[in-house]
């Protein structure tokens, strides 16, 4: 009966412990997330200010331009 017990104690501490790691990939995959959703967010605010840009650019004239010697 010892050997069983200690059987079952080994399993429970094994058990306890993955656990134990599976909540600390739990938080490191979540905070992967948000670090994903913000760069996502950011890449998006930079191809809205390209669009933006460009479409400034479309715009101008000669005049706006500085001559070459500038």
């Amino acid at each position: 009966m010892n050997e069983l017990e200690d059987r079952i104690i080994k399993l429970e501490s094994l058990t306890a412990f993955q656990d134990h790691l599976i909540e600390q990939l739990n938080d490191v995959i979540y905070k992967q997330q948000l670090e994903i959703d913000d760069i996502n967010n950011q890449i998006s605010a930079v191809k809205l200010m390209m669009k933006e840009n460009s479409t400034q650019e479309e715009h101008r004239t000669l005049a706006d331009e500085k001559p070459p010697h500038y």
